[in-house]
């Protein structure tokens, strides 16, 4: 799974010196910058496996079809009674500054 050589380049650390420039030229023209960035982004990850958001118990769960947890990163709850996918929301856990899975994102 490799990024477009324009998401590296913007996938930069931002120095705090710079950013409020930074987030002029990003927002400029309703948000163009964000957008390009964000639609360089939306086949990041297609090959990854999402089989427990799939499973036709956990469908309901997912706000949009194309947005689901991955498997190796889902945050995984206390299942209640062998009830089947009540172990599974649609969150993913997510590196932050100290841990690999500082973040829960849903």
């Amino acid at each position: 799974m490799s990024l477009p050589d324009s998401v590296i380049e913007q996938n930069r650390p931002i120095l705090i010196k710079n950013f409020a420039e930074h987030y002029r030229m990003m927002s400029a023209d309703s948000d163009f910058r964000f957008n390009e960035e964000f639609d360089e982004l939306k086949h990041v990850g297609r090959d990854l496996p999402c089989t427990f958001a799939d499973l036709p118990c956990n469908c309901p769960k997912n706000r949009f079809t194309n947005i689901l947890p991955y498997d190796h990163l889902r945050f995984k709850l206390q299942p209640i009674d062998d009830d089947e996918g009540s172990d599974c929301i649609n969150a993913n856990y997510v590196p932050g500054h100290n841990s690999p899975r500082e973040f829960i994102v849903t």
